[in-house]
């Protein structure tokens, strides 16, 4: 732990003297909906039912795309999508400018106790398998386009609010803050995975706080897809050639 907290430090991390790791992997974990990451889109439908809303990011969008989920045809693309489950029936629905409405009245099996599930997902992800007798690796795109689709991140929007002093009592100091001088602010960990003591991969646990009453109203998983936490697994990988290679 001593040399972890002496390369996340050397990162940019601001870790206070005496603490070392804040959240642990095995916290991040048991957060509700963390066991919904690097499912794919077809395991989410079959336990979880289907969304509320699916929003499609895809810039490049043609009206014949589309596939067949069961009986049901969605006109989306190959690019990114958000799943939005709901438990707020009373709040008007959202309509995106691409991707499916359902029209069914929508009842969540895997997120009864979220105001609101957001699932974010990156598109045209494939399988890789390793063969070790025949000595071969394979990585290959699905052509069904729910299972070339993987759950990357989520979003939790919370029915009871938490308190800031439970948050810090239960996972420690964070590694950062944003906008504390505004009505809503971020409290961020990093959790950094290791493979002996070779940076492995990072995760990003957000938790959106309301600066007015010190309560936690939503909560944010990212995995190293995102764009912002590969940049600091990129910084925290130069810190480990230069102070943890010797």
């Amino acid at each position: 732990m001593k040399y972890t907290a002496t390369l996340l430090i050397a990162a940019g991390f601001c870790i206070p003297q005496g603490i070392g790791y804040a959240m642990t992997i095995d916290q991040m974990t048991q957060l509700p909906g963390a066991n919904m990451l690097e499912r794919r889109v077809a395991e989410v439908f079959t336990e979880c039912g289907l969304p509320h809303i699916v929003i499609d990011h895809s810039e490049a969008f043609s009206d014949n795309s589309g596939a067949r989920w069961n009986d049901i045809n969605m006109k989306l693309s190959e690019g990114n999508w958000d799943l939005v489950y709901r438990n707020n029936p009373e709040v008007e629905t959202e309509k995106p400018a691409r991707g499916w409405i359902n029209p069914g009245p929508v009842r969540s099996r895997c997120f009864p106790d979220f105001s609101r599930m957001t699932l974010f997902t990156q598109g045209r992800v494939g399988i890789l398998k390793i063969d070790k007798n025949r000595h071969k690796t394979t990585y290959k795109i699905p052509k069904d386009l729910y299972m070339a689709h993987k759950v990357i991140g989520y979003k939790v929007s919370l029915i009871t609010p938490l308190s800031l002093e439970k948050i810090t009592r239960t996972y420690g100091k964070n590694h950062e803050i944003t906008d504390p001088e505004k009505n809503t602010g971020i409290l961020r960990y990093w959790i950094l995975i290791e493979s002996g003591q070779l940076p492995e991969t990072l995760y990003a646990v957000d938790f959106e706080i309301n600066n007015i009453d010190n309560t936690c109203i939503a909560y944010r998983v990212a995995t190293i897809e995102y764009d912002f936490v590969r940049r600091k697994f990129e910084t925290l990988t130069k810190a480990w050639e230069k102070y943890g290679i010797d």
